[in-house]
């Protein structure tokens, strides 16, 4: 770094010559973010009707569950016999 005859920091052409490094990075930066929302713009936010219709149709989509005394019935069932007698009547005849 050289200082000038009065003591102080280099100033004029010598001053802005250090400087352009940084100013074209940072220009060439900007210009770059720039480009970038031009060739990729931002998509459109979402409305409350695109939720809503999202919404509806997960909802429709989806297959309800069994009720519960079905998976009751079905848990019990192999367990459940029918038991039949027959018992002679009081008159001789055979019957239920």
């Amino acid at each position: 770094m050289t200082v000038q005859a009065d003591g102080g920091p280099p100033r004029g052409p010598r001053r802005l010559a250090r400087a352009a490094p940084y100013v074209l990075g940072a220009a060439v930066a900007f210009g770059a973010v720039v480009v970038f929302n031009l060739v990729f713009p931002a998509p459109r936010p979402l409305t409350q009707e695109d939720v809503d219709a999202r919404v509806d149709q997960a909802l429709a989509s989806v297959t309800p569950a069994p009720a519960f005394s079905e998976l009751v019935y079905q848990a019990v069932r192999p367990s459940v016999v029918l038991v039949q007698i027959e018992r002679p009547r009081p008159d001789g005849q055979s019957g239920s």
